[in-house]
Formats: C-alpha cells, structure tokens, sequence
C-alpha cells in the first residue's frame, strides 16, 4: 500500500484487493502514532519550559539576597516619539537604573492600536531622570509616531 509523501499515511490504489476494514485500521493506526507523537512532544516542550521558569525564578531570589539594597522605580509616562520613533521617558527617580523593562501600555489620543508596538530601549540615553526608547510596529517594521504612555520596572 503507497503513502502520502509528508506524514506517510497509508491510501489504497486501484490494484490493491479491496478491504475497507484494513486500510481504515492503517490510516487510522498511522494518524493515531503520529497524534500521540505530537502530543509526546508539546508535553516535553512543556516540562522543558516550566524547568526553565523555575531557574529563572531561583535566580531572581538569588539576586534579591546578593543585592538587597537595590533601588526600584516603577512608573508610568506620556511621550510622543519622532518621526524616527524615537523617544524620552521622564522617570525623575534620581538614579541610573542598570535595567529597564518598558511597555507600551494605551495609545494616548490616537486611533493605531498598540498591540503591534515593540519598545527598545535606547542605550545611549539613560540618566537619573530620563530613558530613551525607540518604538516601532513589528508588522509592518516602520517607526510608531504615536502619543503613547509607557509603563516602566527599573532597577539599579
């Protein structure tokens, strides 16, 4: 009996004897084996991540007790940015943070959704009171020039 050239599932041809039982049990033996191989794989990419999680969790502990006076800012900022889709985030909280995590949370005023927005922050414009960021929309890859108010997690 021939198979399909992707997942080599089993079909009947014109010279084959005709049992209907048969090729249905092999067709369906074949997807049954392939089904529970998917599923072998989704609940091993599943362990992997939850493993990976727990690491970066344990980490992040780790880092609390090795760091314990850190300082943190969490805030919110309108900002527009440039043609360029560049713009700066007034945070005033009087330190130089050594991470950043910015988000575009609302569009302020405007019709373009923000779901599509990608936020980077811009290396070359942290200070005590300012971070820069460059925001773009990841479907179409042009700048996003649009008021929008970006939520922050910073630390030292």
């Amino acid at each position: 009996m021939p198979t399909t050239p992707n997942y080599a599932l089993p079909y009947p041809t014109l010279s084959d004897t005709p049992d209907v039982p048969r090729d249905i049990q092999a067709l369906a033996s074949k997807v049954d084996t392939a089904i529970l191989a998917t599923k072998n794989a989704f609940q091993a990419a599943d362990t992997n991540i939850d493993k990976r999680l727990d690491a970066i969790v344990a980490d992040i502990a780790d880092l609390e007790v090795r760091v314990p006076d850190h300082k943190t800012a969490i805030g919110r900022d309108s900002c527009t940015a440039n043609a360029n889709g560049r713009a700066l985030v007034d945070h005033n909280s009087g330190f130089v943070p050594s991470v950043i995590v910015a988000t575009v949370m609302e569009n302020v005023g405007g019709s373009d959704p923000v779901n599509n927005v990608c936020v980077m922050v811009n290396l070359d414009i942290i200070n005590k009171n300012q971070f820069g960021v460059t925001m773009y929309n990841v479907r179409t890859g042009h700048p996003y020039t649009s008021a929008v108010n970006v939520s922050y997690f910073m630390r030292d």
